[in-house]
């Protein structure tokens, strides 16, 4: 249970870094197209 739990928390975290480097790279894009 417990090692399901550290899973989960890691898949958040993964899954946040993952949203945060799209939404950086689209700022990044936008930037450049102006």
């Amino acid at each position: 249970m417990h090692d399901f739990d550290l899973a989960h928390h890691i898949g958040r975290i993964t899954k946040l870094a993952i949203v945060h480097k799209m939404v950086n790279l689209e700022g990044a894009i936008k930037k450049r197209s102006k």
